[in-house]
């Protein structure tokens, strides 16, 4: 069954965002909604469980912490740039390698940005221009 974004997000076993220079990964699934018609909502679900599942083990095998899921999209951070890149690209193959459900082939779009870090006054997540490029 797929979490809801309050159990994603607020999960209390979650580490410390890094602080510092930090790498975001943004990632979302290309033509999700185009492909979310083409499922039913029970294979639709199961395949974003499948993705957040993918992503939130790969992020945290490369030593990265999802700061958070919106719909489709992560948002992720690393204290080093290299292990986000890796991230990033492990995340890619792990979904290309994976069945899906139906005819589903889901795409990954994922950008990386190194900056400055400002958390937010409960420190749960981030802010500032830097989190918008």
């Amino acid at each position: 069954m797929a979490r809801t974004a309050v159990e994603r997000n607020l999960s209390p076993k979650r580490a410390a965002l890094p602080t510092g220079i930090v790498t975001f990964l943004f990632a979302d699934i290309e033509g999700s909604t185009k492909l979310a018609h083409g499922l039913s909502q029970a294979d639709w679900a199961a395949l974003l469980a499948a993705h957040d599942t993918l992503v939130d083990a790969t992020v945290a095998e490369h030593r990265g912490v999802v700061v958070k899921h919106e719909g489709d999209g992560t948002f992720a951070a690393f204290s080093d740039a290299l292990a986000g890149a890796a991230a990033a690209v492990a995340i890619s193959r792990g979904m290309a390698d994976r069945a899906w459900p139906g005819e589903a082939r889901p795409r990954l779009r994922m950008g990386l940005h190194a900056a400055t870090a400002q958390l937010t006054a409960d420190k749960a997540d981030y802010l500032g221009l830097d989190v918008h490029y």
